[in-house]
């Protein structure tokens, strides 16, 4: 998504982590600790990544703690 250009690079690499951890129905059900880990960020950057990439609607957070799932289809 075009969007994701105009975000910081802490975001994209959320993103990119999502895309290579989501199933095959797209979702995610992750520790921030572990996708912090595999994006190769802080716990904190990883919050705010994620807070702003559901603020953009490229992700959805189903509830707290909980599965992460794209709001775009590939």
């Amino acid at each position: 998504p075009r969007v994701l250009g105009d975000l910081p690079a802490s975001c994209r690499r959320v993103f990119a982590a999502f895309a290579c951890l989501a199933d095959a129905t797209g979702r995610l059900q992750i520790s921030t600790r572990k996708l912090a880990k595999y994006a190769g960020l802080s716990e904190t950057q990883t919050r705010r990544a994620v807070k702003r990439l559901v603020a953009v609607r490229l992700l959805k957070q189903l509830s707290p703690g909980s599965e992460l799932e794209p709001l775009f289809s590939s």
